[in-house]
């Protein structure tokens, strides 16, 4: 089935996007650290991203929650244990080598908080229990 795009959706994402890139370009000027378009955009950019990733799941493309979680593995954590690791022998090579770094980098990635790419897991543990919550109680009605 071929998916159709919705083009106000990616409008939002591609201001997500850009926001996400002017912050951190500042964040990192001392000059501008504090200044009202960093504090302004990371108020709300990465929860942008959170809730347009939630309008899109199609949860009716899987018929048990075991299916949707290994789509979330493959699609999701494969990409940031991949990414991570690459991320943990940079981090070794500008440390200078340092074996106590890479270790520290390596049970940080495993442990799921790899500090560069938080997003990653956070959005896997958010949409896993979503599923899971949606699940147990669809046929409960709350007063």
């Amino acid at each position: 089935m071929i998916l159709k795009r919705i083009n106000y959706l990616d409008c939002v994402k591609g201001l997500g996007i850009m926001l996400v890139i002017l912050a951190h370009i500042y964040a990192y000027d001392i000059e501008t650290k504090r200044s009202l378009i960093v504090i302004w955009s990371y108020s709300f950019h990465m929860p942008l991203f959170f809730i347009v990733t939630g309008m899109l799941i199609r949860f009716k493309d899987y018929t048990d929650i075991r299916k949707f979680i290994i789509s979330r593995i493959k699609c999701i954590m494969i990409p940031y244990f991949i990414f991570g690791f690459f991320n943990t022998m940079i981090n070794f090579y500008f440390s200078n080598f340092e074996l106590e770094s890479l270790f520290e980098n390596l049970y940080d990635l495993f442990i799921l908080k790899g500090v560069d790419m938080w997003f990653l897991q956070t959005l896997f543990i958010a949409e896993i229990t979503f599923v899971v919550l949606k699940e147990k109680i669809k046929n409960q009605v709350i007063s």
